[in-house]
């Protein structure tokens, strides 16, 4: 049994591959750029979180039919974090979607006031 050699089901996460190009570029860009003083760069991403996948196991008899109702668009919760060689900034969280004064909000409310808390 599979379970026994300690395998579990789970759900795959879609990840992007790297090509060897990239890779090579990276290496490259990162050569290049040793000796930038990074402390002083700040690093920022956000990333989006659906709140209900729609994948569902269940399990059925006979003729049933496996159904869930579902929404046109599912809710989703964003998140915007950021981080230096001073230290991490606070955390934001919104579910409206990014435009560019949204954006620029994110970063007066959390990049600037925090950065100058860093100094």
């Amino acid at each position: 049994c599979l379970q026994k050699m300690e395998y579990r089901k789970s759900w795959t996460t879609p990840a992007p591959m790297l090509s060897e190009k990239n890779r090579i570029l990276r290496i490259e860009w990162g050569k290049k750029n040793e000796k930038v003083q990074w402390c002083h760069a700040v690093f920022a991403d956000e990333a989006s979180f659906w709140l209900r996948s729609g994948k569902i196991r269940m399990w059925i008899k006979g003729n049933q039919k496996a159904i869930q109702p579902t929404t046109k668009h599912s809710p989703k919760l964003h998140i915007w974090a950021a981080f230096s060689g001073m230290g991490t900034f606070p955390l934001c969280f919104f579910r409206r979607n990014m435009d560019a004064n949204f954006f620029f909000n994110i970063m007066e409310w959390h990049l600037l006031e925090q950065a100058q808390v860093f100094h």
